[in-house]
This record gives C-alpha cells, structure tokens and sequence, in this order.
C-alpha cells in the first residue's frame, strides 16, 4: 500500500503567482496528469498546498486536499504535514512541478525502501531528487524537529 503526496505550496513567485500545478500540460492541468500517474500504483492521493480552494474543482473528491502544520517552511514543511496524515506508511512525495513523475521509477524506489529503509530518492547524474522519493511516516519525526530549528533543506547524509 502507498500514498502519492503532490506538494502543492509555495509563493509561486517564478510564475507571477500562477499555480505551477495548474498550468497544462498534455491537454489538462498538470497536478491532474500527476494524479493519473500517481492513481497507477497509489491508492490514496493527497495534495499539500497553502491556498487548497483552487485545486476543488480539478481534482476529484478522493484526493485529499491538506494543509501545513508548520507554515512557510517550505517543501519540508509540507513533507511533513503529508507524512503525518498519510494512510500508509510509503509514501511517493513528488513537485507539482514535475511533468515526467514515474509509476515505474517510484516501484523500483519503493521495493529499495521496503529493504528496510525510511527514504529512499534518486540520483541521477550526481543530482538527488528527493521531490520523486519513497519515504516512511517515521521520517515526520525526524523533519518536525528540523522544522522547529528553522532548517528548511534537504541535506544528504
């Protein structure tokens, strides 16, 4: 069983204010391409933003729609709010946007984290994506502490 979080948050300030997961793409809205993907191997969707009225009417009324505990704080601050609601304890946590998400790369990543591991992102060519990654309810524990500190970054370890 797994959850797909889309966060959904942010200023949007790149794009004036326009809801990235909005725009369209292939024909309809972003954040609903990456529900269908998420829909192949997720049975419970939940989209974290900060402004949830815009999303009701583009996407159906399975998909969870919440909000942060720790406002402002970023893409963590949504991680988290999601990891600790979720239904599951896997969780796929992508952008919204991400026009190219993998129901094939999350499967690959999600079997490496059933090894016995709390997260579990890609690296590609050097880079770690941790917006495409599997991880476990447990690692709200270790993010809501960060969170308090005011650290806002991932950071390898």
């Amino acid at each position: 069983m797994l959850s797909g979080v889309i966060l959904a948050g942010g200023e949007n300030r790149r794009m004036r204010g326009e809801l990235k997961a909005l725009l369209p793409f292939g024909g309809k809205p972003l954040i609903a391409r990456q529900i269908d993907i998420m829909r192949e191997i997720c049975d419970e969707i939940i989209v974290v933003t900060n402004e949830p009225k815009p999303y009701l009417s583009v996407v159906d009324r399975s998909v969870r729609i919440i909000t942060d505990f720790y406002v402002g704080q970023g893409p963590l601050g949504g991680m988290h709010a999601a990891l600790s609601l979720a239904k599951h304890a896997s969780i796929w946590v992508v952008g919204c946007d991400m026009p190219f998400i993998s129901s094939k790369a999350a499967q690959l990543l999600l079997q490496r984290k059933l090894d016995g591991f709390e997260a579990v992102v890609p690296l590609v060519a050097g880079q770690m994506y941790p917006l495409h990654g599997i991880y476990d309810q447990a690692c709200a524990s270790h993010i809501g502490p960060l969170l308090q500190l005011g650290e806002l970054e991932f950071q390898p370890y």
